[in-house]
C-alpha cells in the first residue's frame, strides 16, 4: 500500500512539475529567440513589413529585408523581471539591437543634398539611408514589458504595441 501511495505521489509531483514549464518567462524566451532565429512566423511578418515599404524598389525592398534579418538574428536580450497575477502577467526584458534610429536621424540631416528644384529623388535617397543602416555598428538598449494572458491554461503573449515594435527594430526614437 506504501509503494501505491508513494508511486501516485511521484506521478502527481512530475505531473505538477510539467505545467511549470509553461511560465510567462519561458515563454517571453522563446518569443526572443522566435526573433533571432527568423522564425516561420516572424520571418512572414519581416515579408509583410518589406513588401509594405512601397517607396522602396524591388532590390532596396531586399537590402532592407536583410538588414532587418541582421536586427533580429544579432537582437540579445535578458529578462529583468516577472510579474504574475492571477491570469495575467508581464514579463520586463531589456534587449540590445543596432541603433537604427541614429542611423536614420543622420540621414533626414543630409535630405537637401537630395533634392533637386525642390524635388526629392526617392531613389537616389532610399539608397543612401539603406546605407547607413547597413554600415551602423553602434547598438543601443530598450527595456520592453511584454505582457501575457492566460487562456485555457496557457499564457499568450499580447501584441507588441508601435513603440515595443519600434525598440525590436532600433528605430525608437529616444
Amino acid at each position: 500500500m506504501k509503494k501505491i501511495l508513494l508511486f501516485i505521489l511521484i506521478i502527481i509531483v512530475l505531473s505538477g512539475c510539467s505545467f511549470t514549464n509553461d511560465t510567462p518567462k519561458k515563454i517571453t524566451e522563446e518569443l526572443f529567440k522566435n526573433y533571432q532565429t527568423l522564425a516561420k512566423d516572424v520571418n512572414d511578418q519581416l515579408d509583410m513589413i518589406t513588401e509594405n515599404q512601397i517607396s522602396l524598389t524591388d532590390q532596396q525592398k531586399t537590402k532592407y529585408k536583410k538588414i532587418i534579418e541582421k536586427q533580429y538574428k544579432n537582437l540579445t536580450y535578458e529578462i529583468k523581471d516577472e510579474r504574475i497575477d492571477g491570469e495575467e502577467a508581464i514579463v520586463t526584458v531589456e534587449i540590445e539591437v543596432y541603433n537604427y534610429y541614429k542611423a536614420l536621424e543622420e540621414a533626414s540631416k543630409k535630405l537637401d543634398n537630395f533634392t533637386n528644384n525642390g524635388q526629392l529623388d526617392n531613389n537616389k535617397y532610399n539608397d543612401y539611408r539603406i546605407k547607413r543602416l547597413e554600415d551602423i555598428k553602434e547598438r543601443i538598449k530598450y527595456t520592453i514589458d511584454v505582457y501575457l494572458n492566460k487562456e485555457e491554461d496557457k499564457w499568450l503573449v499580447d501584441n507588441f504595441t508601435e513603440i515595443e515594435r519600434e525598440k525590436i527594430h532600433g528605430i525608437y526614437g529616444y
